[in-house]
């Protein structure tokens, strides 16, 4: 090769990365600028399940163990998986009783989360698709907005985008089984942050399944996922049987509970589940009477398990009407006034701001199909996520962790169109005479 042509290569390599590196630097800055501008005005404090998140996580910064109890007896907590309760602790731990130092890490995490999709877009597809998911996520008010709140969401969003980036290391490396294996821990370290998520495994499975022509044989891929998700979750699923007698596995949550309210929206419709929720002290304190209400530990695990049994009774015999309501929930999921624990400004947010990229995204769906085994795992991430919801309570917030794979199909849609137009602008340049 020419030297002169090979230094050439080089320069355009260093001034390509120099560019790129500098646009993700640009999406984080917006992004983090967003979010704060949001948290100024909408921060909330903790309400409901929040208040239990806040209280684990204060209790494990102060050396009181896992649990939500404000005094003795402590009850070991089992409400939920404890990832979110742990970051919530460090944060505390090193910045006091502050949700503001709560918004603010979130705000980071989230913003790192415009860059990764950002960076997973310019791998699967190209650098301008890239910078423009990462853009548009950046500015994305809807996912912005729940920064400002003390909930596993943004986290979990982070979470699932990290799972995303070790699958598309995964693809390249095809039957390099460790990539597959940090896949697993990476999914196990998801279901850690909300139980359900332990479902998202799917999502490599179906990655690895499709990849025929470049796995040969999957079965020692499936098994070495299977064994990296199993490390991570194990010594939890453990500790619960040790501590409670019995396999929740991950944790007790409200399924129960959840499924109860299906009952109700069969009843009474979406408004069924809109109303003004508890909110706990504005002095920072947990949600005293909240906690004093609801039980938690074996008692917990008792009572769901008793509300699931007699939801799953009533909702097996209406079946034909529970069968149409799920397929309700798919469409509410992406876009509905039920954010729970959210003002109802953030409720109409959820109505109305996700149109601006829904449709764009299903058309990037459409647009892109014919390469969708090279994208299986952003298929499969709206897909999975949305049908592991549409059984329950559809609620917006269900599928951030979803939006960003929705908002990478959305950014191809708007680059496509961007060129066509500068295609346009100048085919019409040259022609005029």
């Amino acid at each position: 090769m020419n030297p002169k042509k090979a230094g050439g290569r080089i320069v355009d390599d260093l001034l390509a990365r120099r560019r790129r590196t500098f646009c993700f630097c640009a999406v984080f800055a917006a992004a983090f600028l967003l979010r704060v501008v949001l948290i100024i005005k909408f921060g909330s404090h903790p309400v409901n399940d929040q208040i239990w998140d806040d209280a684990v996580g204060w209790n494990l910064a102060t050396g009181h163990g896992f649990t939500a109890s404000q005094s003795d007896p402590r009850v070991p907590g089992v409400f939920r998986t404890p990832v979110y309760p742990g970051f919530l602790s460090v944060i505390y731990f090193l910045f006091g009783h502050s949700y503001e130092a709560v918004y603010i890490a979130q705000s980071v995490l989230d913003s790192l989360s415009a860059v990764l999709i950002g960076l997973i877009a310019c791998s699967l597809i190209s650098e301008r698709v890239g910078i423009m998911t990462g853009a548009l996520y950046a500015l994305y008010p809807y996912s912005a907005i729940f920064c400002g709140a003390v909930g596993q969401d943004i986290l979990l969003t982070f979470s699932v985008l990290v799972v995303l980036s070790a699958v598309v290391i995964a693809m390249r490396r095809a039957e390099n089984l460790w990539a597959w294996f940090i896949v697993g821990v990476a999914t196990g370290c998801t279901a850690l942050v909300k139980a359900n998520f332990i479902l998202f495994i799917t999502v490599p499975f179906l990655t690895a399944l499709l990849m025929t022509r470049r796995i040969r044989r999957p079965t020692p891929v499936f098994a070495v996922m299977a064994a990296g998700l199993v490390l991570v979750v194990a010594p939890w699923v453990l500790r619960n049987y040790i501590v409670f007698g019995s396999f929740p596995p991950l944790a007790a949550g409200g399924t129960g509970t959840n499924l109860m309210y299906l009952l109700d929206e069969l009843e009474g419709g979406e408004e069924m589940l809109i109303g003004r929720y508890q909110e706990s002290p504005k002095d920072g304190t947990a949600g005293l009477p909240y906690l004093e209400k609801n039980v938690d530990g074996a008692a917990l695990i008792v009572r769901e398990k008793e509300l699931a049994g007699q939801a799953v009774s009533e909702l097996a015999r209406r079946w034909p009407e529970y069968l149409v309501l799920i397929l309700k929930h798919i469409p509410r999921l992406w876009v509905t006034r039920h954010a729970l624990g959210q003002s109802r400004l953030v409720g109409l947010a959820g109505q109305f701001v996700p149109w601006i990229f829904f449709v764009p995204g299903v058309a990037g769906m459409v647009l892109l199909f014919r390469r969708r085994r090279e994208l299986i795992p952003l298929y499969a991430t709206v897909s999975v996520i949305t049908l592991m919801y549409a059984p329950y309570t559809a609620e917006a917030r269900y599928t951030l962790p979803a939006r960003p794979a929705l908002i990478l199909f959305a950014g191809f849609t708007f680059t496509y169109l961007l060129e066509k137009f500068i295609s346009y602008r100048h085919q019409y340049a040259f022609d005029r005479p």
